[in-house]
């Protein structure tokens, strides 16, 4: 009889350490995950601003090439003009 109880109570143990194991590693999971939001929320703005400045940058790039395309245009027209002058 005694055996059978020692049995069931080395059986609770195991459980009941494997129980706080698991609590254990999902506590430490849990500020882990907390670690890296936080972690993350201060890469935030930066990331946020970078991509502000890439765009005004690709915005600038192809009003430059729009521009630059129109002066071309315009300068094709007027070498023309001046060829059918001579």
């Amino acid at each position: 009889a005694t055996s059978t109880w020692d049995k069931f109570r080395k059986e609770r143990d195991f459980h009941r350490m494997h129980h706080k194991r698991v609590g254990q590693e999902k506590n430490k999971l849990l500020t882990d995950l907390k670690r890296l939001r936080k972690h993350y929320s201060q890469y935030e703005p930066t990331i946020k601003e970078l991509r502000h400045k890439y765009e005004v940058a690709m915005k600038e790039k192809m009003l430059m090439r729009l521009e630059r395309d129109r002066i071309n245009s315009k300068l094709e027209g007027l070498e023309k003009r001046l060829e059918g002058q001579k």
